[in-house]
């Protein structure tokens, strides 16, 4: 499984850089540069909403589903990567989010 670390503060399912969603999405189908991939399981933390209260407990260990199939570690709509960044500390959509670990095969 891949270590995630995450500086999407403005995301509700991040805590302490790390993710509490059992798995996310990272997208970018045509993406070439990490700028044109983003992260499709990002949502906005907001006024009154109840922080990482998904799917677990904050951890590193993530599956990533990816549809940025340029990328060298998508293996079969996964990240193969041992270890990801997903960038975007002052976010407020997925669209200001990137994958910091994209490498075009």
């Amino acid at each position: 499984m891949t270590q995630l670390d995450c500086n999407v503060t403005n995301c509700m399912h991040n805590s302490n850089d790390c993710c509490c969603k059992a798995k996310i999405e990272v997208e970018g189908s045509s993406a070439n540069e990490k700028c044109e991939t983003c992260c499709g399981s990002y949502d906005k933390k907001g006024e009154g909403s109840y922080s990482n209260s998904m799917d677990r407990d904050p951890s590193k260990a993530t599956e990533v589903n990816c549809k940025a199939t340029n990328c060298m570690y998508n293996v079969g709509g996964y990240c193969d990567a041992e270890h990801i960044g997903i960038n975007g500390s002052k976010a407020s959509s997925s669209d200001q989010t990137e994958c910091g670990s994209f490498r075009c095969r």
